[in-house]
């Protein structure tokens, strides 16, 4: 359920808005699904993963399998986080 409204604010103190992004890293495995299928290969084929390009490559390809960022939908839902801070100053 949504949260109730903030208290309204005296006029003295109006609110201050606040612009910006905040990016969250939010895991649930996947991640460590597509590391540990690239150290496996590095393990059991090492031939395979001997260069820069080749690993950014089988890293890749573990993400994308593990459904890591290839199949996971994209997220469409905003919120938004008001802060209020206390007002100090008297009227007038």
């Amino acid at each position: 359920p949504p949260s109730p409204p903030p208290p309204p604010r005296p006029p003295h103190c109006p609110a201050a808005k606040l612009h910006g992004l905040f990016w969250n890293y939010f895991s649930v495995g996947l991640d460590a699904k597509a590391a540990y299928g690239f150290h496996r290969l590095r393990e059991e084929k090492p031939h395979l993963a001997m260069g820069r390009l080749s690993n950014q490559f089988w890293y890749g390809f573990f993400s994308c399998t593990s459904g890591w960022f290839c199949r996971a939908p994209p997220l469409s839902n905003k919120i938004s986080i008001q802060i209020l801070v206390p007002c100090r100053g008297k009227p007038g």
